[in-house]
């Protein structure tokens, strides 16, 4: 047992749970294979307003090819930043990783166009603003931070976006997979975005992320998911 959990309040919460087993359990990080009839995933709600879907040569026109807002919760996050900025040097990309030159940049530069900004936690911003430009890029990024699960996976990325994390067996609430997101290989990320932007169904794929992603907004995920759980064993 970990040090600051060994204190008499919580030796009498851990006897209390072993007396009284909870009739379900809802974990976020929830393996695939670890799911049962009382044990279910869930993840962080959407509480984003609804963006407009829409059209195929209105999507097909957004002038970023892909977009990551990120802090520093995770590595993985700091390897992906670099390898986009090499990619630029590689391929000819232009790159922004400056919140406050986004307008100039899409003015002024030309050719293909990404977009990858460090937001550490002491300089936080609206998420409305980051979603005007979320809504201006094909693909969004979405990778591990304290847990393989975080809030861009469910609630932000795919609600104007097309969601784009890594391969991975967790269970989830409303299932992502290869009809309604892009997942990509740990470590060949830059490969796995230039398939997607040349998968000529990516359209089908950002209308299908964007209805998933609906599913997870808080009412209708309770509603739909939370509750109808709850109630089976109430």
């Amino acid at each position: 047992m970990f040090p600051r959990y060994y204190n008499n309040d919580w030796i009498k919460f851990d006897n209390w749970v072993k007396e009284n087993p909870p009739k379900i359990i809802f974990k976020r990080e929830l393996l695939k294979k670890d799911v049962s009839d009382t044990i279910k995933p869930i993840e962080y709600p959407c509480i984003i307003a609804p963006w407009p879907v829409q059209s195929k040569e209105e999507f097909n026109s957004r002038p970023i090819d892909y977009f990551q807002y990120w802090g520093r919760s995770n590595e993985h996050r700091l390897r992906i930043h670099g390898e986009i900025w090499l990619d630029a040097y590689k391929r000819g990309y232009q790159v922004c990783d400056n919140l406050y030159y986004v307008t100039d940049y899409l003015r002024n530069e030309h050719g293909k166009k990404a977009i990858s900004l460090w937001i550490p936690h002491y300089a936080r911003t609206d998420i409305s603003s980051l979603m005007s430009i979320n809504n201006l890029s094909k693909l969004s990024l979405s990778w591990e931070g304290a847990g393989q699960k975080c809030f861009r996976t469910s609630g932000e990325a795919g609600v104007n976006s097309v969601l784009v994390m890594h391969k991975n067996n967790l269970a989830w609430a409303h299932d992502w997979n290869e009809t309604n997101c892009i997942l990509v290989e740990n470590g060949k990320e830059i490969e796995g975005i230039e398939a997607a932007l040349a998968n000529p169904n990516l359209y089908e794929i950002y209308k299908k992320c964007v209805e998933n992603t609906d599913r997870y907004r808080t009412g209708r995920y309770i509603s739909e998911y939370i509750m109808p759980l709850i109630n089976k064993y109430a």
